[in-house]
């Protein structure tokens, strides 16, 4: 078991043999890790780092590298509310400062929805929107007949009117019903319609 500052050099397999100690401590400052660089990762024995600076860990392992986009599968899965917020708020500045993010959320808060500037979501195999997040995604579902409520979680919202309820007959039938003009909007205006909306 090491630090994540071995993690990080042995991670790289000799990619990146010429990789100096400034450079280290860039990639590990970017992600708010300076404090912990020389600590154990740890493991179910052994105490280590928190979830949410092993998370911050694995994207600086790709970091170093040095790549033009970054692609996360649920950066934030299994992580507290904090964490999340954490990891989160790191990814926003990495996009800031003009790295490519891409990643899928699962049930994001809503201050993490908040960080996200363009939006996929994604139904039962259909994409039912691909655009800016916010307010113009928010006006695009207003206008289909699914505004979002006032102090809910935009999110949770849209999770909502996508997916599919199977408790009962009744609800599968109307929800798919939902789901499926949804679909069809997107499918024949939608992409003109976001795009009006930016």
């Amino acid at each position: 078991m090491g630090t994540l500052k071995g993690g990080f050099v042995c991670s790289l397999n000799g990619e990146l043999r010429g990789l100096t100690k400034e450079q280290l401590e860039v990639v590990a400052a970017e992600l708010g890790l300076n404090k912990v660089i020389d600590s154990l990762i740890g493991d179910d024995k052994v105490r280590g780092v928190s979830g949410g600076e092993r998370k911050r860990a694995n994207i600086g392992v790709e970091l170093i590298k040095n790549p033009s986009a970054l692609y996360l599968d649920e950066p934030t899965s299994g992580l507290d509310s904090f964490q999340a917020q954490s990891v989160m708020e790191t990814l926003r500045n990495l996009a800031s400062n003009g790295h490519t993010v891409v990643c899928s959320i699962h049930q994001p808060r809503s201050s993490i929805y908040a960080m996200v500037d363009h939006l996929v979501l994604l139904a039962e195999g259909h994409c039912v929107y691909n655009g800016a997040s916010g307010a113009a995604c928010h006006s695009y579902f207003a206008k289909l007949g699914h505004p979002v409520p006032e102090d809910f979680n935009p999110a949770d919202h849209l999770l909502d009117i996508i997916s599919v309820d199977y408790r009962t007959d009744d609800q599968e039938q109307s929800s798919k019903a939902r789901l499926g003009t949804i679909t069809e909007s997107w499918g024949a205006t939608g992409a003109e319609a976001a795009e009006a909306s930016d």
